[in-house]
């Protein structure tokens, strides 16, 4: 159980959504800060349509919600930064990135399309690693809970062994594993469940 391997990241409590038809499970340790109450997560949009769990803070989340509110969208939790992140996307799209203020990574699903978004902030503090192999795309916050689902299927990445013999680290987007990687800095990628690639 993934959610069991990184429990210690977010032991407040812990949720996990299974879309069966899309073949697709997003799950998420919280350590409870902001709206404590109603800030479970995955989220979801009020229609449904979309899912998001978010690692981090937003600093500037109360102006955003203030420019949210008068396009006319209404907000079920109290001060959750993480709505306030979803109805951006939502709203604005990935532009939104450059509007927000805090340190993050997160993952936005929307139903319909099929298609995971992830992304993380612009001076990398929150990690985000990936795993793609035969159609088999996951993600976490820790290379930890991939090497332990996918222990199997692993393998050293010998040009990853030799950058860290040479710089003392491994260049991003590589890990020292073969198709596990690492998010960089301000960067995101798209994952379609439907074309199996990354953009």
């Amino acid at each position: 159980n993934c959610l069991s391997i990184s429990h210690h990241r977010g032991p407040d409590e812990n949720g996990v959504f299974t879309d069966e038809k899309n073949h697709i499970t997003i799950g998420m340790n919280r350590l409870s800060i902001l709206d404590i109450k109603n800030g479970q997560q995955p989220l979801f949009s009020q229609d449904g349509r979309y899912c998001i769990i978010f690692n981090g803070e937003i600093v500037n989340s109360e102006d955003l919600k203030i420019k949210l509110k008068k396009k006319g969208i209404t907000f079920k939790t109290k001060n959750s930064d993480t709505e306030v992140l979803l109805y951006m996307l939502i709203t604005f799209g990935e532009s939104c990135l450059k509007d927000l203020n805090g340190m993050f990574a997160f993952c936005f699903y929307d139903l319909l399309k099929r298609e995971i978004f992830l992304a993380r902030d612009r001076f990398g503090i929150k990690p985000l690693y990936f795993f793609f192999k035969s159609n088999v795309f996951a993600f976490a916050s820790e290379l930890k809970t991939l090497t332990t689902l996918y222990e199997n299927q692993l393998e050293i990445n010998n040009q990853s062994f030799s950058d860290y013999l040479s710089l003392m680290y491994i260049p991003s987007p590589n890990t020292i594993f073969k198709n596990i990687f690492k998010l960089g800095a301000g960067e995101k990628i798209n994952f379609g469940l439907d074309d199996k690639k990354i953009v």
